[in-house]
């Protein structure tokens, strides 16, 4: 169990180091994945596709509206026109959990990118105040002395 732990820290730690136009590439990428495997399930095993994805002709249409289940999935909306069947439950649950740790993840790094600006910034202001006070008293002896 710890060793599974340990594996899934590092693909974290991992994660976190991707840049922000990787992440949400990643997180494209998966949505249209699991488009795709939403797709396969309906055209190969009708009984384990979203049901609604089955009434559809065209193999375009039904890929378009499994792209639209999965974004749906993927940002956790889920609207309930589309309703998993069978093994695609475990499609989408896999696919909210990872799309979620990956928005997650982009999310957590942005705002820690905006928290260490503003550090920076007052940072630079503290400095700036201690040196015109320094500068500011240096001048008081200056003046002070004959």
């Amino acid at each position: 169990m710890a060793k599974k732990a340990r594996i899934i820290f590092r693909l974290i730690d991992k994660l976190t180091q991707l840049q922000y136009a990787t992440l949400l590439l990643l997180w494209i990428f998966l949505a249209v994945f699991f488009a795709a495997a939403y797709c396969i399930l309906v055209t190969y095993a009708p009984q384990h596709g979203p049901a609604q994805l089955q009434s559809n002709a065209t193999i375009g249409m039904v890929f378009l509206d499994s792209l639209y289940y999965s974004i749906t999935t993927a940002t956790t909306v889920g609207y309930g026109d589309i309703v998993p069947q069978g093994f695609s439950k475990a499609l989408a649950s896999l696919q909210s959990v990872t799309a979620l740790l990956i928005w997650t993840i982009f999310v957590t790094k942005l705002v820690s990118h905006r928290q260490e600006e503003a550090i920076r910034e007052v940072h630079r202001l503290t400095f700036e105040d201690v040196f015109h006070n320094v500068r500011e008293g240096f001048f008081i002896i200056r003046k002070a002395l004959p």
